[in-house]
């Protein structure tokens, strides 16, 4: 997922510091939705 950011904002003209910042917010903030979405449906599981 961070990989496509950083794919879309370099096709977008933005530097590469600027594409990996991107790139990194996105991965972190998809990474902690599955987390948070984990903690909120594994007790329903169970």
């Amino acid at each position: 997922m961070g990989g496509v950011a950083f794919g879309v904002a370099r096709w977008g003209g933005a530097p590469v510091s600027e594409s990996i910042n991107r790139g990194s917010f996105v991965a972190f903030s998809v990474m902690m939705l599955f987390v948070a979405l984990l903690g909120v449906l594994l007790p329903l599981l169970t």
